[in-house]
């Protein structure tokens, strides 16, 4: 009896695994070059940023382990001479598995570099309201963690990773390559659609806002922008989407101090200029209730 139920456990698992891994036979990863050896690859999950040269390969983020092979080839047709070996760094922005699953491939290769938080969340079995994640193996663990700023000195290159308290979790790292002048964003930033604020994992849309308004403060005028999701950006681009942040909040800050529920909140809703941002993930009515969660839970330094 309890061999047949092991038997029946372990194709159990095969079978998710395998159909877990068909998810991805169908998307296309594809690499951008942007500047200074600095490209950013597309294909399911978050956005990886590249940087190539002649000490290796450096990645900020890796998406989901199944397009692993994907992603190296990818990179091989951009660096023949590295882009087959292991990447050197492996930097997370956050712990979120779209960003960090492929740590299981490049891990056990590379040095896993991000905030102690990520590595905390990591390492502990994480809930979601949609889904429980599994930690990782030690092996896929970031083996560098820091605190608040720290700065790698690779391909000729300044990568300097700087963290932002309580934004998109309470984990993220901005990551900026200070001499091709671009800036990895995580998912404090997404392009042409609302943000995702993991209130779950400490977020705030106080924290995104704050950070943004760091970034600007620190990002030169000509920078390029890789948003956590969404096509490359730059600088204007950053600026819309900070604008847009401070108009919606200060709209449901002000239904809040007139008394209106969570409910009355989202039904009614935002300006219509605003409705091409709603997306599968984050419909319009998620990001209201996420912003007046956010505004009334909030801790008061947060407010």
């Amino acid at each position: 009896m309890a061999q047949r139920l092991l038997l029946a456990l372990l194709a159990l698992t095969l079978t998710a695994t395998a159909s877990w891994s068909a998810r991805f036979d169908d998307v296309k990863v594809e690499l951008k070059t942007l500047r200074g050896g600095v490209h950013m690859i597309t294909g399911a999950g978050g956005n990886i940023g590249v940087l190539t040269g002649p000490d290796g390969l450096l990645l900020v983020d890796d998406q989901f382990v199944p397009l692993a092979e994907k992603i190296q080839a990818v990179i091989a047709k951009a660096d023949p001479k590295h882009g087959a070996t292991a990447p050197h760094y492996v930097l997370n922005t956050h712990w979120h598995a779209d960003h960090t699953s492929g740590n299981v491939h490049f891990g056990p290769r590379a040095e896993v570099v991000a905030h102690h938080n990520v590595r905390e969340r990591l390492s502990k079995i994480q809930r979601l309201p949609r889904k429980t994640y599994q930690p990782l193996p030690k092996t896929a663990l970031p083996d560098v963690t820091y605190q608040s700023d720290m700065a790698i000195h690779f391909n000729g290159e300044t990568i300097r990773l700087r963290h932002y308290p309580n934004a998109h979790t309470d984990g993220d790292s901005v990551v900026f390559f200070v001499n091709a002048q671009v800036v990895h964003m995580g998912d404090i930033f997404f392009e042409g659609r609302f943000p995702f604020v993991d209130l779950e994992s400490g977020g705030s849309i106080q924290g995104v806002i704050a950070a943004i308004e760091d970034v600007l403060k620190r990002a030169p005028k000509e920078a390029i922008v890789i948003p956590g999701h969404g096509p490359a950006s730059n600088i204007a681009g950053l600026e819309r989407y900070l604008g847009m942040l401070k108009e919606t909040v200060g709209l449901i800050r002000s239904r809040i101090a007139e008394g209106a529920s969570e409910d009355d909140a989202v039904n009614a809703g935002l300006p219509k200029k605003y409705g091409w941002l709603s997306w599968e993930f984050i419909s319009t009515e998620k990001y209201v209730r996420a912003l007046y969660r956010s505004l009334v839970e909030a801790p008061e330094t947060l407010r």
